[in-house]
């Protein structure tokens, strides 16, 4: 059909009325078709089918829920009674076993199981065998059983005619009774090693099929069965992969999300870390403007020496040469050359503190704001924690005294960088908790129970106990608006999940708070 958006596929279902000479036709676009209501359309329809399959007579194909809500029940009388309940004479839930042990299956799995069924007021009840199945897109447990009696009883008879034939007939009775039971078992051997494998793309037997009785609609109820299971596990591999796709989508956001925090953290904690590297930083400008004026004294003073060596060729007297050396001695301490000497010498050792506090925070930051490129590799936590301090240290120094308590702690494997944002974050919120000027913020590291254990605790403000169970939910925060993204500890969680670790807190309003960080030891 041509339309505004170009041509669109129907589907139509036809028929004809002979007496008027008439086609009648119901379409609908073929995008409408294809909805959720067609899911329905065609359960309702699986149903009907399954429940026209019988085993043996009085076997049947059943389908439930994992609720133990029926779906499909012989004869669809009792379809959505719940039989989750449903025990055997041991007391066992058979019914609610036979769940878990589907929900366990493999896409293309399947298992045998047997159980003791009762139907209204049978006490005694009759045992089942089932052969069960489960389809992961419908949630349906799916099995086919049949009477174990019924089996043994079509035997008994089968073994009373063959041995009354026999006596009449010992010879050929015995040959045709040989014959008749390999016709009768083979079948059903041939049938159960195609369950026993579990195999779905395995065909049953032509000549199964093609039987008429009890056998032939066994094989029939398990040829539909596999196929339907078949058809369901590759819908279900394309849901896999679909799902496996998304997976990476969402981990490759989560990284950009986890390197926007780290870089705005930094871009918060910029102006500090611009102050820290300033002050070495002017410290070096005076010290080398003080060294460029006692280079000029001591150019000045190295001229007069120049200068009384061009003129000693000139000296007529002794009294002359003595009166210019005097005078520039005289030069040579008017300047304060020995001073100016001891000051240099001074000067340098400063200089190069200075400059190699400057170049420790430069290549500490640089370390803490590159992308995790790298494999995770073996980390020592103290290392890490001490560039970490580098960085923030102004937005902590003026607010609380750090106490470092650091014990015998192991290696852990993970990003440096990403644990070094997991501290960031919770040494940040801890100088944002305390009082300035009356904050104590203590770090310990140690061994507990094998594993690395850091705790960060201060003597802040605490977390109201509606919030602690929070506080590690994406952008959740109790900081004002402006103020902080909600994001710090809800990405320091997943990092500490992903490495195999956690973190949790016990606060109290007033008191402080103390975050605890566990990661597990590299093997030795």
């Amino acid at each position: 059909e041509a339309g505004a958006l170009g041509p669109r596929m129907k589907t139509a279902a036809v028929t004809y009325d002979p007496a008027r000479n008439l086609l009648i036709a119901a379409t609908e676009d073929d995008t409408d078709f294809r909805s959720v209501g067609l899911i329905q359309v065609l359960q309702e329809e699986l149903k009907g089918r399954i429940a026209q399959q019988r085993i043996l007579g009085r076997g049947y194909v059943w389908v439930i829920n994992s609720d133990g809500m029926y779906i499909v029940s012989k004869g669809r009388m009792r379809d959505g009674e719940n039989i989750l309940g449903a025990r055997n004479d041991a007391g066992v839930y058979f019914v609610r076993d036979i769940i878990h042990r589907a929900h366990e299956l493999g896409p293309e799995d399947t298992f045998v199981t047997r159980y003791v069924w009762r139907n209204g007021d049978d006490n005694s009840g009759r045992t089942k065998t089932a052969v069960v199945g489960y389809d992961r897109e419908w949630g349906w447990v799916v099995g086919a059983g049949v009477y174990e009696d019924d089996f043994l009883n079509g035997l008994a008879a089968m073994r009373w005619h063959i041995l009354g034939a026999a006596l009449v007939f010992l010879v050929l009775g015995s040959l045709a009774a040989y014959a008749l039971v390999g016709f009768m078992f083979n079948p059903l051997r041939t049938l159960q090693s195609v369950v026993a494998k579990g195999d779905l793309d395995a065909v049953v037997d032509e000549r199964l099929l093609a039987l008429n009785d009890e056998i032939g609609q066994l094989a029939q109820a398990f040829a539909v069965m596999m196929r339907t299971l078949n058809e369901r596990v590759k819908q279900g591999e394309v849901v896999k992969l679909q799902l496996l796709n998304k997976n990476e989508e969402i981990e490759h956001a989560h990284r950009k999300l986890l390197q926007s925090t780290k870089m705005a953290a930094i871009g918060q904690l910029a102006a500090g870390v611009a102050h820290e590297i300033n002050n070495p930083l002017a410290f070096v400008m005076s010290n080398l403007e003080t060294l460029e004026r006692y280079v000029a004294v001591y150019e000045e003073v190295l001229a007069e020496y120049e200068k009384l060596d061009a003129q000693k060729n000139f000296w007529r007297t002794v009294d002359e040469a003595r009166q210019d050396l005097a005078d520039v001695a005289r030069k040579k301490k008017d300047c304060r050359l020995e001073s100016l000497r001891y000051d240099m010498n001074e000067m340098f050792p400063e200089l190069r503190d200075g400059l190699n506090r400057v170049k420790h925070i430069v290549t500490d930051l640089r370390a803490f704001s590159r992308t995790d490129q790298e494999m995770a590799a073996a980390t020592d936590v103290t290392e890490v924690i001490e560039k970490v301090l580098t960085i923030v240290w102004n937005e902590i120094k003026y607010k609380a005294v750090i106490k470092k308590e650091y014990g015998k702690i192991p290696q852990v494997r993970c990003h440096a960088q990403r644990l070094g944002q997991v501290f960031m974050n919770v040494l940040v919120n801890a100088a944002h908790a305390v009082e300035a000027g009356k904050g104590v913020i203590r770090i310990r590291t140690s061994t507990r129970d094998g594993n690395a254990c850091i705790e960060i605790e201060d003597n802040g403000c605490g977390i109201a106990p509606e919030h602690t169970a929070r506080i590690f939910e994406p952008f959740f925060t109790t900081k004002p608006t402006g103020e902080g993204t909600g994001l710090g500890l809800s990405l320091s969680y997943d990092v500490l999940k992903k490495y195999g670790g956690d973190i949790h807190v016990v606060s109290e309003v007033g008191k402080g708070s103390t975050f605890t960080i566990i990661l597990p030891a590299v093997p030795a």
